[in-house]
C-alpha cells in the first residue's frame, strides 16, 4: 500500500539529526546536492511547529574527518541518526553505526553498504543494479576487447570487479587502470588502455575526475564507443570541463521529475542535480517513521521502514527492500 507523508508533531522534544558530508574537497559535489535536499525539508517542517535540532559536520572528503565528525555527534550532540553520502564515508562508518547503535543513513552505491547491517538504510542506485544495466547494453555490441578505468575507492573498485567478472564470463578480453580521483592528469592510464587497442573503454569515475578522463580520452584521438557510470551525470564540473568531447558518448542516468526541477529553482536560482530530491526524500520518509512509531529510536524507525515495502513521497516514490534498501533507478542514454 502507497504511504502519504503525513506532518504532525512527535513530542516537544526536538528531534536531533545529523550529517556527515564531503562539503568541500573531491567529493563536494555529492555532499552538497544531499545537504540542500536535507536542508530543503526540514525548514519545511520547522515551519509546521516540528522541533528539529540539525547538526552538519564537513569531512573535507576525508575518510577519517567523518570518524571524527561521526564520533562528534554520537557523544557530544546526542545525535542517533546521522546521514552520509559517498561509498568510501558510507564504507568506513557503517562499523561504526553498529557499534553505537545509531541509524545511519548512508546514500550510497557500493553493493556492501547494507550486507549484514542492523543500522544501516540506504537511498542510492547501487553499483551492482547499474552494473546490470550497463552490461545488458553493452554485451549486444559484441565487443572483443574492452578497457575500464576506474577510481580508486570502495565505489570505483567496486564498478572495476563487478565489470571485469562480466566481461570475463563472455570471454572478452578486459583491462583495468586504476586513478587517483584527486588528480587531474590521466594520460598514461588512458595511454596504457589505448595500446590494447579497445572496442570500448569504460570510465568509472566521478566528481572532476571523469571530465578529464573523457575530454583527454578524446585528445589522444580516441574516437570508438565510451561509456560513463552515473559519476559524470551528477557533476556539472565534470560536463563543463568534458564539454563537447562527450558528445556521443553513452552514460548512466536517473529518471528526471520535471516539478522537482521546476520547485527547485524556485527554491535556489539554480538548476538542480538529477538526484536533487534524494535528501528531500529522505527527511519526508524518517518523519513518516518517527510519526508513525511514535518514536525516535534508530531501532524502531529502521524496522518501520524495511517493513514499509514503498513509500510515496513528494517528488518520488520508493521502492523498499527488506535489506533497508531504497532504490533508484538508472538507464543508458547518449549524450547530446
Amino acid at each position: 500500500v502507497s504511504k502519504k507523508p503525513v506532518t504532525q508533531p512527535v513530542s516537544k522534544e526536538p528531534i536531533k539529526i545529523g550529517a556527515v558530508l564531503p562539503l568541500t574537497g573531491r567529493s563536494a559535489f555529492v555532499g552538497t546536492l544531499l545537504k540542500e535536499g536535507l536542508e530543503w525539508k526540514i525548514e519545511e517542517l520547522k515551519r509546521q511547529g516540528i522541533p528539529i535540532e540539525f547538526y552538519i559536520e564537513d569531512t573535507q572528503s576525508d575518510n577519517n574527518q567523518a570518524i571524527t565528525a561521526f564520533q562528534n555527534l554520537v557523544n557530544n550532540k546526542g545525535t542517533k541518526i546521522i546521514f552520509t553520502i559517498s561509498s568510501p564515508h558510507g564504507m568506513t562508518l557503517k562499523p561504526l553505526a553498529e557499534q553505537y547503535r545509531v541509524l545511519l543513513w548512508a546514500d550510497t552505491g557500493h553493493p556492501d553498504q547494507t550486507k549484514n547491517s542492523q543500522y544501516v538504510l540506504r537511498h542510492s542506485n547501487t553499483v551492482d543494479k547499474d552494473a546490470e544495466i550497463l552490461y545488458n547494453f553493452v554485451k549486444t555490441k559484441n565487443y572483443k576487447k574492452v578497457g575500464i578505468i576506474y577510481q580508486q575507492d570502495d565505489w570505483g573498485v567496486a564498478w572495476n570487479n563487478i565489470m571485469s567478472d562480466y566481461f570475463k564470463q563472455d570471454k572478452v578480453e578486459v583491462s583495468s587502470e586504476a586513478i587517483d580521483p584527486k588528480s587531474s592528469d590521466f594520460r598514461s592510464q588512458i595511454t596504457k588502455i589505448l595500446s590494447k587497442d579497445p572496442d570500448a573503454v569504460l570510465l568509472l569515475s566521478a566528481g572532476t575526475a571523469v571530465g578529464y578522463l573523457v575530454k583527454q580520452i578524446k585528445e589522444l584521438n580516441y574516437n570508438k564507443d565510451l561509456y560513463t557510470a552515473n559519476g559524470f551525470v551528477l557533476s556539472s564540473d565534470a560536463q563543463t570541463i568534458a564539454g563537447d568531447y562527450a558528445k556521443g558518448m553513452y552514460y548512466l542516468d536517473y529518471e528526471r521529475n520535471p516539478q522537482f526541477e521546476k520547485d527547485y529553482e524556485q527554491k535556489f536560482g539554480k538548476k538542480p542535480s538529477v538526484v536533487g530530491f534524494v535528501g528531500y526524500t529522505d527527511i519526508e520518509l524518517l518523519y513518516y517513521a518517527i510519526t508513525q512509531t511514535k518514536s525516535t529510536d534508530p531501532e524502531k524507525i529502521i524496522s518501520f521502514i524495511k517493513n514499509l515495502k514503498e513509500f510515496e513521497g513528494k517528488y518520488e516514490k520508493v521502492l523498499i527492500q527488506p535489506t533497508g534498501d531504497l532504490l533508484m533507478l538508472t538507464n543508458l542514454k547518449v549524450w547530446e
